[in-house]
């Protein structure tokens, strides 16, 4: 087994930071903010990616590239490696058994291209779809327990794994897989370590939970597809937590999960957050600074970005009861010069929206109807300039009170006992990752919301 080396301290150690990498800086300052920036330099990484069974490197289509203009992601490097594979019988008896290798002898095959790979590179994380999400874990394996003087440098470079619908339990499917190729006379190595019971699949990872979880700083993020009707474990055990690795789940089925995203899909941005909550996982954007209240006491905060505003405003709240008084006559200001701006607010009139609302009455101790009132009043003072503003209304609880100026983001929750404006607010800049989920939240809900003013036939 090749270890972390000896000199090379903990994350946790105090005083330790990786090279070249953001450090955290929290300090409270008398106006009860805290304030949680981060120090110069940039984490240079290589991001491997390889499929999964049957599949090829064009498997990821226009995803990598995505990924690779991302703003989180700038300045490291992409891989899409990919390996021999086919769960094609007859494909696999013309070019014969050999030439498909198993998981163990895939994950030797990946290590030492890495060894080439990351040279240059501070940092590495390894990116695996399905079948592909076994291989890594090989890979890091064979590295960890090659015996081979120079694999400490890489093991120490190795940050994480990101395994994407990846049947660490094995599939379902595969039996009827191999139930065909019997039929048939072959024998498939690959589709043999997929199966529920394959030996080879459990030795791995009771390897890769000794030798790799257990004695390294390594994260282990899993991801799963909503709609994966491939490795749907029926009665399988999956034998990994999901409270400890589970990183989040991907809309889409087995494939479509990640294959071919755009800039603009949901899955993207939960890609981003994995990845780059491996490359840092302390801190991963400009900064994030928290106030007690929101509302007037930080009156100063919001008007100085709406001042300077150049991008556009996202806004999804309850009543706006503050921000109506406040800035009313620069809302027209604003869609009058075609500045885009984005409302999304509660529909006191739908079934769901009333109950909302008198929900939120009840939570911040007001009299039923109030928050509805408010929402109404709001919709009636933008009225005359509804046709120059987005507005939709939702069926949707908001979970947080949310207002996106160009890049950055006021965000608070909704407190009991309390009314909004008194409750904590925090602002977080773009390339932090809790941007990249406020905005992914916000981007949801605004494609379930209905446009205002609706007409007769919208729900």
């Amino acid at each position: 087994m090749v270890p972390r080396a000896p000199s090379t301290p903990s994350c946790n150690t105090p005083g330790y930071s990786w090279p070249s990498q953001t450090l955290v800086v929290a300090s409270h300052n008398t106006n009860g903010t805290r304030r949680v920036g981060v120090g110069a330099g940039h984490l240079m990484a290589l991001l491997v990616f390889t499929h999964g069974l049957g599949a090829s490197a064009g498997f990821w289509g226009s995803t990598i590239d995505t990924l690779r203009s991302h703003d989180g992601l700038s300045g490291h490097t992409f891989k899409d490696w990919s390996y021999r594979t086919s769960k094609r019988p007859f494909l696999t008896k013309a070019l014969g058994r050999s030439r498909y290798q198993d998981l163990s002898e895939i994950g030797e095959q990946m290590w030492s291209n890495l060894r080439n790979w990351s040279e240059g590179h501070e940092a590495v994380v390894l990116v695996g779809h399905s079948m592909g999400g076994l291989v890594t874990a090989a890979a890091s394996v064979y590295g960890f327990t090659s015996g081979d003087d120079q694999d400490i440098g890489l093991c120490n470079k190795l940050r994480g794994l990101l395994c994407i619908a990846s049947p660490f339990a094995g599939a379902n499917q595969a039996r009827n897989l191999e139930a065909l190729y019997k039929r048939l006379g072959v024998k498939n190595k690959q589709i043999a370590d997929l199966l529920p019971d394959s030996e080879n699949r459990r030795t791995l990872i009771q390897d890769f939970t000794r030798t790799v979880l257990a004695h390294s700083d390594i994260d282990f993020f899993l991801m799963r597809a909503a709609d994966d009707a491939v490795i749907s474990p029926g009665d399988i055990t999956s034998p990994f937590s999901q409270d400890q690795y589970q990183m989040d789940v991907l809309s889409g089925d087995h494939s479509e999960c990640v294959s071919n995203l755009r800039l603009a899909d949901d899955n993207v941005a939960k890609l981003v957050v994995a990845i780059r909550q491996i490359l840092n996982p302390d801190s991963l954007g400009k900064e994030l600074v928290l106030f007690k209240s929101r509302a007037v006491t930080i009156r100063s905060e919001y008007h100085k970005r709406l001042s300077q505003m150049e991008e556009g405003l996202d806004i999804m709240a309850w009543g706006l009861v503050s921000f109506r008084e406040d800035y009313g006559h620069e809302l027209r200001e604003w869609a009058n010069a075609g500045t885009r701006v984005r409302i999304l607010l509660v529909n006191p009139h739908s079934p769901e929206g009333d109950v909302l609302c008198r929900l939120q009455d009840r939570i911040e101790c007001r009299p039923s109807g109030s928050t509805a009132a408010d929402v109404q009043m709001f919709l009636d003072s933008v009225c005359p300039i509804t046709n120059k503003l987005e507005i939709r209304v939702s069926k949707y609880h908001p979970g947080v009170n949310l207002f996106r100026i160009d890049t950055d983001i006021f965000f608070g929750p909704y407190l009991a006992g309390t009314v909004s404006r008194n409750s904590p607010t925090g602002i977080v800049s773009e390339g932090h990752w809790l941007y990249d989920r406020l905005s992914s939240h916000f981007n949801w809900l605004w494609r379930k919301a209905s446009i205002w003013p609706m007409s007769e036939n919208s729900a």
